[in-house]
């Protein structure tokens, strides 16, 4: 395999991150590939194992990769982001902005921006978190749009593919499932279709909130509570209870 860039050990500088110092080198390219092109300058990495050969992905900027973080595909970190612990960047993504992808993550054709965080084990597919947003510990996000001061937690899963599939011209369309305002997911709560969880509101327990549900203001979900319409207000709805369309 030729080599597509080359690490500069001579180009050095160290960065603080969380409670430690660490050593990253500025990269070069070796040849031609995507819209890099020889010769041009990237961003920082800690050792040639953070990025790949092989694709068109790239470490751009003042962007750093260290530890066991991986940039993988055709997967592009820009600006003042960082990816680091076992993280893994890949296929279509980019992580922008002074965005933060650590620990276990997983982001696969996935849009991390501005202030976001994904954490932990968290894992991003075809979907986008930007702003101040935050998916951490096992939450995982499939189509999905997280931003604002949004925060997804715990176990919980929001999942625009399921429930709402429509076929468009021979090919899939999937619904994209939004999370914005300071609105919070956690435990092992669901979020499905095209439904809109935003304001202060919070789903939790194995709550699930279906297509064409929203859900705002001061709402709180909880427990096994199914919600398939538009709540609003200071409501709680919990135990068992379904919320039904009128």
């Amino acid at each position: 395999m030729q080599k597509k860039y080359k690490v500069l050990k001579e180009n050095s500088t160290k960065i603080k991150y969380d409670k430690g110092n660490f050593k990253v080198y500025r990269i070069v390219a070796l040849r031609d590939f995507g819209d890099v092109k020889a010769g041009q300058y990237g961003g920082w990495i800690a050792y040639e194992g953070n990025l790949s050969h092989e694709g068109a992905c790239w470490v751009y900027d003042d962007a750093v990769v260290f530890g066991e973080g991986k940039i993988l595909d055709d997967a592009k970190v820009r600006d003042r982001a960082i990816v680091t612990g076992l993280a893994t960047v890949c296929g279509n993504s980019e992580v922008t902005g002074d965005a933060r992808v650590q620990d276990f993550a997983v982001v696969f054709n996935g849009r991390i921006s501005d202030h976001a965080i994904v954490a932990n084990h968290g894992i991003i597919c075809n979907s986008s978190v930007r702003d101040y947003a935050k998916v951490l510990n096992y939450a995982n996000a499939y189509n999905a749009e997280i931003s604002e001061n949004a925060c997804v937690f715990g176990k919980a899963r929001l999942d625009g593919c399921t429930d709402y599939t429509m076929l468009c011209g021979g090919r899939k369309e999937y619904a994209t499932v939004k999370i914005h305002g300071y609105a919070m997911v956690s435990e092992d709560a669901r979020v499905f279709g095209n439904a809109e969880i935003c304001g202060n509101a919070e789903v939790g327990g194995k709550a699930r909130v279906y297509t064409e549900a929203f859900v705002t203001d001061n709402v709180k979900v909880y427990n096994n509570a199914k919600v398939y319409t538009t709540v609003t207000g200071a409501t709680r709805v919990g135990g068992n209870s379904k919320v039904l369309p009128t």
